[in-house]
Formats: structure tokens, sequence, C-alpha cells
């Protein structure tokens, strides 16, 4: 409408510079037809000036951006180290066995660690990864029903806000569903052979139990004892837990991050609006004002 009354301002400006030029005695009631006379044609002899999207089409675009968003993330997650390859994406020791780890190697020193441990440790972190790249491919659905399920009450602000409006208000409504939905999905990969022929579970037995053997072994007990001895905060032994919770989390908080991304590129990129709600909802041009 701004376009329409610009322009509309323009050839007025015009046709009263012409009247001036030519000097013509004109009264203003012929002024006043001639003005009616353009405002008629106005409509057909301009350009055609976007109309405001609706919420529906607000809503579908964004829907479509996250299930395109998704796909994309899922296939590179579901790749051979999708996630371990990714130091964004790694997921590493529950941050509980990670304390417990840099209280131990600070009394029986990184050599001893290295020694002893570390190999252990870097077999249960291959082996989690390896089972969240697993599970990522059984991930796609459950997401793409929360998206369908998602109610946009306020599209416009989504759609201008900012680059990764849209994912997160889709995290912040279902993640916690999500994670309900997806732990299963985890929970089999846990228990799937990935690395060495064990399961990532057995794996991470074998390194609490590693972990737990510091405190018996003849080189490292008697740092161990010596320190517990005067220290407030002693070094602990390791409770062997289960994983699924704390993998499906930090699994899903990945697929979240790069779903973002997703959204910041077809936000962007031409290119990446590969449907013709894409097109049309992100074009600016377009945007409510």
């Amino acid at each position: 409408m701004k376009k329409v009354l610009i322009l509309a301002s323009l050839i007025v400006c015009q046709f009263v510079v012409a009247q001036s030029k030519t000097k013509k005695k004109t009264t203003s009631k012929t002024v006043l037809e001639k003005l009616k006379t353009v405002a008629k044609t106005l409509p057909a002899s301009l350009p055609k000036v976007a109309t405001a999207l609706s919420e529906g089409d607000i809503s579908a675009g964004l829907k479509e951006a996250l299930n395109v968003g998704t796909d994309i993330t899922v296939k590179q997650l579901s790749a051979t180290d999708g996630y371990l390859g990714d130091a964004l994406m790694r997921i590493l020791l529950p941050a509980e066995a990670q304390s417990k780890v840099a209280a131990l190697k600070s009394v029986i020193g990184q050599d001893n660690y290295n020694k002893f441990l570390k190999t252990y440790e870097d077999d249960v972190i291959k082996s989690l990864n390896r089972a969240a790249e697993d599970a990522a491919t059984t991930a796609a659905p459950i997401v793409k029903n929360a998206i369908t399920g998602m109610t946009i009450n306020d599209a416009k602000n989504i759609l201008i806000g900012q680059d990764t409006a849209a994912t997160n208000y889709l995290r912040g409504k279902t993640f916690n569903g999500l994670i309900e939905a997806y732990t299963p999905k985890i929970n089999e990969s846990l228990d799937k052979p990935l690395v060495m022929s064990k399961s990532t579970n057995a794996l991470y037995g074998d390194f609490v139990g590693a972990y737990n053997k510091m405190f018996e072994n003849s080189v490292t007990s008697t740092l161990i004892s010596g320190y517990n001895m005067f220290a407030s905060n002693k070094v602990e032994k390791m409770p062997n837990t289960t994983l699924g919770e704390y993998a499906t989390r930090r699994a899903l908080s990945g697929l979240f991050i790069k779903v973002k991304d997703q959204e910041k590129i077809i936000r962007m990129d031409l290119n990446a609006r590969t449907s013709d709600i894409l097109k049309k909802v992100f074009d600016k041009k377009n945007w409510p004002l």
C-alpha cells in the first residue's frame, strides 16, 4: 500500500508540473476530475504489490523449514563420525564421571591415567557417539511428529525474529516429550556391539571397573590413600550408572544445534528454499509490515 501511495504521489506531481509547463488555465474542478481518473487506473497500471502472508502461510513455511532442516541434519548426524567427528556434537563422558576422572588424574598423574585408563575412556566415547549416530537414523519421524503437532500462535513474531527462532520455539515446546520418545531408540543403540564387538553399556562397565581398580592397584592406591587422608574433597569410586537418559539428552541437543544451522541457511540462502512455500514465506518482500 505504501508503494502505491508513493507512485500515486509521483504521478500527481508529474501531472501538476506538466500543467504548469503548458501554462494552461485549469480550474480546480478539472484537476479533481483528472486525479479521479488517475486513481482509477492505478491498480491496473502499477506493478503488483506483495500482500502480507497469512498466519497459516507463515506456520506452514516454518514447519516446512524445520522438516527440511531435520532431514538434512539426520543425514549428517547418522553418517559415520556425524557426532564423533564434530567437536561441537561429540558426546563425552557424563559430567559426574568427568568430575571423578579429573580428581583421579590430579592425584595419580596424567601418565598413570594414560597407562591404566585412557584406552577404556576412548573406547567408551567412541562407542557412545557411534550409538548416537546409529539412533539418529530414527530421529526424523520422532522430531517431525512434534513439528506437525505444534501450534504457532505467534507465527509472525517467529518469522521476523532471530535466525533460529523457529527451532528455539520447537525445542522449548517439545524437548521433554522428545526425550521420552527417543530414549528407547538410544537404549537400543547403546546395547549394540558397535566398537570392539562390545556394546556401549558394556564398554562403560569396563571403564568404571578399571577406574575403581585404581583404588587397589599397587602403584596408584598408595597415592590415592595418601591424598584422601588429608583432603576434604576425596577421590571416590565411580558408580556404574546407566547412560540412556544422558545419551538421549546429548544426542537431541546436538540435533537441535544442527537444525538451527539449517534454519539459518534457509533464511539466508535462496537456493536452500526447495519448495514453493519456503520461497514464499522467507522472501522478505512478502513479510507483513
